[in-house]
């Protein structure tokens, strides 16, 4: 299967496990950086209503995009 995408890429069969390889640790890192922002005590949990509508509200033209950020964030200072 791999020799096949190789052949319809035209590239070498190292370069489809290399590319494969590096996208495969590159997912692990990604992972590695959710679990420790999960597991950080310091990181606010945001609630999702509040952030639903203060995007829609900075879409709406309602309020600027930092004025939204300021918004959740005081929001979310009470679930600290």
């Amino acid at each position: 299967m791999v020799q096949v995408t190789a052949l319809q890429l035209n590239r070498c069969l190292t370069e489809i496990i290399r590319q494969a390889f590096e996208n495969y640790l590159d997912d692990i890192e990604d992972l590695r950086c959710g679990v420790a922002a999960l597991k950080d005590p310091a990181d606010p949990v945001l609630d999702w209503a509040e952030v639903r509508h203060a995007l829609l509200a900075a879409d709406a033209g309602r309020l600027q995009g930092v004025e939204a950020i300021d918004l959740l964030c005081e929001g979310s200072a009470a679930n600290w």
